[in-house]
């Protein structure tokens, strides 16, 4: 929640699929820091989050938020789950 600048190398694995509805984990795909309130991010691969005739404009990866942080969310979900359930 504070501006520090995480590193690639944090990032668990971003999740995508492919039209065949085929998920593929890529390990370490981008960086993530707060900056105004917003969130930047460096994706490795720009052709992943790029969206022809999509809803945000050019750069703006809102759509990917799940898909960029995937398995860091699964992993902050399990431990949320072991926190609630062995108060």
């Amino acid at each position: 929640m504070d501006s520090a600048f995480v590193p690639a190398k944090k990032n668990l694995g971003s999740v995508f699929f492919d039209s065949a509805d085929k998920a593929t984990t890529y390990p370490h795909f981008t960086s993530a820091q707060i900056v105004d309130g917003g969130l930047i991010v460096q994706p490795e691969n720009i052709a992943l989050v790029t969206v022809q005739g999509g809803h945000f404009p050019e750069g703006v990866y809102h759509a990917f938020d799940y898909s960029l942080f995937f398995e860091n969310l699964k992993v902050n979900i399990a431990e949320r789950i072991d926190a609630f359930t062995h108060k």
